[in-house]
């Protein structure tokens, strides 16, 4: 359910307009004719056959989507529980671990640290968007499974390119840390060659298509 809401004008929406979900994001169109896109026929990144790891809500019911979004979220932005895990008030609050110490360097010393990187066509895929996932253990049979496995992942969303061809050539460059990974199989950061044949093993990538009617393995190394 949505509650209209007064407009304060811009350049295409008068003043005192009653925004709604129907009211036109100009100047984006949905098709040839000129059919702006509204809140209603955007509200989904599905719409537009393309999503972010995190919300692949195509396969996923609304429950699952939400858990699976709040999850991500603290993932990303409380690995360490330091503001608490959600919980059921009627319940008692989960307690709260303390910070985990970082790494003490005194100054002028090295660290070693692990990455892998990553130069791909932006339209090696002619033009469907796409992800790289990377993986140091057993990639799952199911590619549903892969963003709860995977080490890291690169979305690359080529740019809008009318006609079918040729496409051209443009780099997307990235970089993803291995440090969580070297340390979880018990390496130290410096054996570089127990840690280079670790990953030489068990290092693996896999190209997922991001579009809700097509995700498709189409790659392996």
């Amino acid at each position: 359910m949505s509650t209209p809401f007064p407009d304060q004008g811009t350049y295409t929406i008068p003043p005192g307009n009653m925004d709604s979900v129907a009211t036109s994001l100009t100047p984006f169109t949905a098709s040839a004719l000129g059919q702006p896109y509204n809140s209603a026929s955007a509200r989904y990144t599905g719409y537009f056959d393309y999503a972010y790891p995190e919300i692949e809500d195509w396969h996923q019911t609304p429950q699952q989507l939400k858990k699976n979004c709040t999850q991500q979220i603290y993932d990303l932005y409380d690995p360490n529980s330091i503001f608490g895990k959600r919980h059921d008030h009627r319940h008692k609050p989960t307690p709260v671990p303390s910070l985990q110490k970082r790494k003490q360097l005194s100054p002028g010393a090295r660290t070693r640290e692990w990455t892998i990187a990553l130069a791909v066509n932006k339209f090696d895929l002619d033009g469907v968007p796409f992800s790289v996932r990377f993986f140091v253990c057993e990639v799952p049979q199911n590619p549903q499974d892969w963003s709860k496995t995977c080490a890291g992942s690169v979305p690359v969303m080529p740019p809008p390119l009318t006609g079918n061809g040729p496409y051209p050539e443009l780099m997307e460059y990235d970089e993803r840390s291995l440090d969580d990974e070297v340390a979880a199989a018990g390496y130290d950061p410096e054996d570089i060659h127990g840690i280079g044949r670790y990953l030489g093993k068990n290092l693996q990538w896999r190209v997922q298509m991001v579009s809700p009617r097509s995700i498709k393995e189409r790659c392996t190394c």
